[in-house]
């Protein structure tokens, strides 16, 4: 019975240090996903941390950083802004792109 607890935890560990261990190619395929999906080079660790900013100091503000901010629906993460591209055929776009703050909206092609 030790030696199971012992092989289990042994198996932990590799799965651990092989999620710790990210190749380049991956950062490479996540930084290119990135920029064709909208605009900006970054990787999703990267993105995420900037969404999770906004969602803490900005969400609760009714404007966005657009002219449109009026008429265009605000998505504050990637996933929501995808799931709505996809069943409106449109693409996405990051409202002011040098803000600290993350806000994406839809546009037609």
């Amino acid at each position: 019975m030790k030696i199971d607890k012992i092989l289990e935890f042994q198996l932990f560990e590799e799965e651990v240090k092989k999620l710790k261990s990210v190749s380049p190619e991956i950062i490479k395929q996540e930084i290119n996903q990135n920029k064709s999906l909208y605009s900006i080079s970054e990787t999703n660790s990267e993105r995420k941390k900037i969404e999770y900013f906004t969602e803490q100091n900005y969400k609760h503000k009714h404007k966005c950083f657009c002219e449109h901010s009026a008429t265009k629906k605000k998505y504050f993460y990637l996933e929501d802004a995808i799931v709505d591209k996809q069943i409106f055929d449109q693409l996405i776009y990051v409202c002011k792109r040098d803000s600290k703050y993350r806000i994406y909206h839809l546009t037609s092609k």
